[in-house]
């Protein structure tokens, strides 16, 4: 039991030091008290979601198909009487 209480002993002293030699190597960070209190208040309070829906789209895809109709029709007539002009009476 000696040897493991004994390898115990020297892990955490292994350890201690590495802990101070980091500590002396890096400067530890002291934050900003309220920059703390405000991230945790903005983490643990749930965020309020509005989902917005873009109209925007729909209105612009009915024009666009209203001018295609328009646009069909009347190169649709030109090309009917083009295909098939009328008859002229002299």
């Amino acid at each position: 039991m000696t040897t493991r209480s004994g390898s115990i002993a020297e892990r955490s002293s292994r350890i201690n030091g590495l802990e101070e030699r980091l500590s002396s190597t890096f400067k530890p960070v002291k934050p900003d008290g309220d920059f703390v209190k405000r991230l945790k208040d903005r983490l643990a309070s749930t965020p309020s979601l509005r989902i917005e829906e873009d109209r925007t789209s729909g209105i612009f895809l009915c024009l666009l198909g209203i001018l295609a109709v328009i646009a069909g029709l009347l190169l649709g007539k030109r090309l009917w009487n083009y295909l098939f002009p009328p008859e002229q009476s002299n």
